[in-house]
């Protein structure tokens, strides 16, 4: 649901959130709704200071139950030291202003218990958002870094997985303490189906976002005639799934191929590969590709 406005930037509440803000208002919290809203706030916004530092647009912002999602333009294609600079701003700023308020407790006789709540929640923000799960923080952070070794989408499954993996152990630790302590920990039981519902999401942009990047780089191309080059030479019986895995946004891709006594049988571009998928399946042998 979109709210309106702030500073050029369109922001948008998530399903989730609004559940969490009605749990929020039925307990009586309304006050301690607003203070978590202005933490997400803060959150996100330093996302948004360090995208615009690095030269990039922000589109507009997704308030989470757990923190946010900035839409940036070209984050994927930025390159993964820059992305994990713009997913670290938001656990830091968090924990910046925890620090100011623990600091300035001191000064002030009235509100400690708003003020303790306020602390608590921008540590929990920045804690909770650097747990290895999309689309948290820490699982931008662990991809990037994933990513240096691998192809995105390789890094993108595994943090995929590690992320239905912890949102089972949120869910286990909710009915452990619900059965065992008579406790019903509503923010655990939140965040593991959040988690699980939003990681399949990701899954599924996936293809979305290759054909994004073969489009900026034929613009590339176009614009400045030239561009960076990388050749793989492969056998035609290599599956094409397994050259897909190699492809990077920074650069633009050939494949020589040859047959088992390394006789060449032809060359594709990367953009030849991408469209020949979409006709003869990912499982296909690249050797089909060839006219």
């Amino acid at each position: 649901m979109q709210i309106g406005k702030m500073a050029g930037i369109q922001i948008k509440i998530n399903n989730w959130f609004i559940l969490l803000a009605i749990l929020f208002m039925f307990c009586g919290l309304a006050t301690k709704l607003m203070l978590a809203f202005s933490a997400v706030l803060w959150h996100e916004f330093a996302h948004i200071w360090a995208a615009s530092y690095l030269g990039l647009r922000i589109q507009e912002i997704e308030l989470l139950p757990f923190g946010g999602v900035a839409y940036i333009d070209g984050l994927n294609e930025t390159g993964p030291h820059n992305e994990i600079v713009i997913a670290a701003a938001g656990p830091i700023a968090s924990l910046v202003l925890a620090a100011v308020i623990y600091g300035g407790m001191s000064y002030f006789s009235a509100g400690q218990e708003l003020l303790c709540f306020y602390l608590e929640i921008n540590i929990m923000l920045a804690l909770f958002n650097l747990l290895p799960a999309l689309p948290l923080d820490g699982g931008r952070i662990l991809r990037s870094i994933f990513y240096q070794y691998v192809s995105y989408e390789r890094a993108t499954f595994l943090i995929i997985r590690l992320t239905k993996i912890i949102s089972v152990c949120l869910l286990l630790k909710t009915i452990y303490d619900y059965a065992f302590l008579s406790m019903l920990n509503l923010t655990f039981l939140v965040a593991a189906v959040f988690l699980y519902t939003t990681a399949g999401a990701e899954g599924k942009v996936m293809a979305f976002r290759r054909m994004k990047v073969l489009v900026g780089k034929k613009a590339e191309l176009s614009q400045r005639g030239i561009m960076p080059t990388i050749h793989y030479t492969v056998l035609k019986s290599i599956g094409v799934q397994e050259i897909l895995r190699l492809f990077g946004p920074h650069y633009y891709y050939i494949v020589l191929v040859i047959d088992e006594k390394s006789q060449i049988q032809g060359t594709l571009t990367e953009t030849e590969i991408w469209e020949g998928t979409s006709q003869k399946g990912i499982h296909a042998n690249i050797g089909q590709f060839l006219r």
